[in-house]
């Protein structure tokens, strides 16, 4: 969150932490100097070994975000190795979104019900 804060900072950009409101979808808020509105989620990846393997999880609401709001939505990924993190790296919009892995199909079909 730091390194990301920093970051829109040195962009010229106005963050808010907003990590503790619950269901918004994003962890930052930053406002540009000409008035737009950023809304960034967050995602901090270990990475002890140098590589880039792994996977990342969003949320419903990060989703949803992504989705509803692509002009405005950024994941920041930042890599953290050896307990340090790099400088973030971005993705804006919604393009990169390509599908959505359910990671229990017991589960999904626990909730299904019958056609009706």
């Amino acid at each position: 969150m730091k390194a990301v804060m920093q970051k829109e900072k040195d962009l010229g950009n106005t963050p808010y932490d907003v990590s503790n409101k619950r269901g918004l979808g994003y962890d930052i808020e930053s406002h540009t100097p000409g008035g737009g509105s950023r809304f960034i989620e967050v995602k901090g990846y270990r990475s002890d070994d140098g590589s880039d393997d792994g996977s990342v999880k969003l949320t419903r609401n990060e989703v949803r975000c992504a989705l509803d709001k692509p002009e405005q939505f950024i994941l920041a990924l930042v890599k953290v190795v050896d307990g340090c993190p790099e400088l973030p790296r971005y993705l804006p919009g919604n393009s990169w979104l390509e599908s959505v892995t359910f990671s229990s199909l017991r589960k999904l079909l626990e909730l299904c019900q019958d056609p009706s």
